[in-house]
């Protein structure tokens, strides 16, 4: 069968070259009506131009300019920020924060947007608008910002508080929970402030001030596994001056209530401070020389002596302590710990895995010292002793004078022997001796006697020394 053939009549071909006209000059029409759309806009904002909130689309420049500076710039400097924390509110005035904005910056670069790009490109932006915020970009006055800021941070900040044990009438310990400090986000803030004069809107404008929480150093957990005394010592100031003893009670005001956290040191010198007649200290009887003379703070020697032996028997050791340089009438040879402000400290350090509190307490003018820490410790039990191996008799002086009758005796100063001494701690377990350690070996020294004899005016004056 012979296969047909196709041909295309005249009509056919007409009528596609008319469409094909027609679909060109649709084409035409339609490129020519964008061209003209976007030439319409070269002199105009593009739609959905956005500053700080406010629309600029079609709008020229000068329409711009007028806008911003009318409509924006002075309206804004009527304006105040609102910025709040809890309870605490203020208020920042738009008229002292800005100090000059760059208006002609700000328009040229808007009306400029878009216009680089192609042809399609422009038609789609002026079609659609932009969903885009501009934020206008101001000079601000620094320092103004600076110091509102800083007054801020002084009303708002806050110190951690560590938590803390008291001591409740029934002899319980009580811990007194921590409490977070806080501070100001200063640089946040300031970026805040800003961001909200930059992107608007300038409604209501409220920043929520931002602040940093600040742990507390002792929190109640850590405190929570001090349930038990280690050691308890006292010594008593009965016969003590009415100055001595009010310094007595000042220092060991001062010293009550401190806590150690595991590796932490305590020095006197730093918790008692200097002793002062400004900071409530008296005069009182203190050693001067190798002798008795009068200062201010006289007494506060008994009150580091028995800080000492309440940390012996609580099995600690101390890594800064020197002995008096005469006997103290307070404790035995070599249990004392003098100090003096600025020269001679005494220092410990908690080497237990727990904290340890201290506590003082004055009853019936006898000075006590509690140490509290972990009862796991105080399965450990501490027997303190003072081993004198040498006693040093002092020298004799004798001083001849012819104002005495002849081999009259007239004392002058009254000898005293010297010592040395070590003291030892046993340590026990289930009264079982398990260790035994030199704690000290300290040396006092020997107090020269001083007498004068009487002799006949013939003999030329001299002293003897004898031993």
């Amino acid at each position: 069968m012979k296969k047909r053939e196709y041909r295309i009549t005249m009509i056919a071909k007409i009528l596609i070259i008319q469409f094909l006209l027609t679909l060109s000059g649709l084409a035409i029409g339609c490129t020519w009506r964008i061209y003209a759309e976007n030439k319409k806009w070269d002199m105009l904002i593009y739609p959905g131009v956005q500053l700080a909130g406010f629309d600029l689309g079609g709008k020229t420049k000068e329409e711009a300019k007028h806008f911003i500076q009318i409509e924006l710039m002075n309206s804004l400097r009527d304006k105040q920020i609102k910025m709040v924390l809890d309870d605490h509110v203020y208020h920042l005035d738009c008229s002292d924060l800005i100090a000059a904005h760059c208006l002609n910056d700000t328009v040229d670069r808007l009306f400029h947007l878009g216009k680089n790009l192609s042809w399609y490109q422009k038609h789609q932006w002026i079609k659609n608008g932009s969903a885009k915020q501009y934020p206008i970009y101001f000079r601000y006055n620094e320092d103004y910002i600076d110091q509102f800021i800083e007054m801020i941070e002084k009303d708002i900040y806050r110190e951690p508080v560590n938590a803390s044990l008291q001591k409740m009438p029934d002899g319980t310990i009580q811990i007194q929970p921590e409490m977070e400090g806080r501070r100001l986000q200063k640089e946040k803030l300031k970026k805040y402030i800003q961001e909200k004069v930059n992107n608007g809107p300038w409604g209501d404008m409220v920043i929520q001030i931002p602040v940093e929480m600040i742990a507390a150093g002792v929190t109640a957990d850590a405190l929570s596994c001090i349930d038990t005394m280690l050691a308890s010592f006292h010594t008593s100031f009965a016969a003590s001056s009415p100055g001595r003893a009010h310094n007595i009670q000042l220092a060991a005001e001062k010293i009550c209530g401190t806590l150690l956290m595991p590796g932490e040191i305590f020095s006197f010198n730093e918790c008692v401070g200097p002793r002062t007649k400004e900071r409530g200290f008296r005069e009182g009887p203190v050693i001067i020389d190798n002798k008795i003379g009068s200062g201010l703070g006289g007494g506060v020697c008994q009150v580091s002596s028995t800080l000492y032996n309440a940390i012996l028997k609580a099995g600690i050791k101390p890594i800064e302590r020197r002995c008096h340089s005469v006997p103290s009438k307070y404790v035995g040879l070599g249990l004392d710990a003098t100090v003096d402000w600025g020269n001679i400290d005494f220092k410990f350090q908690n080497t237990f895995d727990y904290p340890i509190w201290i506590e003082s307490d004055i009853q019936n003018f006898k000075l006590y010292f509690n140490i509290y820490s972990h009862s796991s410790l105080a399965k450990r039990e501490y027997a303190i002793k003072n081993h004198i191996y040498k006693t040093i008799p002092p020298k004799t002086r004798v001083l001849e004078d012819t104002g005495l009758p002849p081999d009259k005796i007239s004392v002058v100063q009254s000898g005293q022997n010297g010592y040395r001494v070590k003291v030892i701690r046993d340590v026990y377990e289930q009264g079982r001796l398990v260790d035994s350690e030199v704690i000290s070996d300290d040396y006092y020294a020997s107090k020269e006697r001083i007498i004068k004899k009487g002799v006949s005016p013939k003999t030329n004056y001299h002293s003897i020394a004898s031993n």
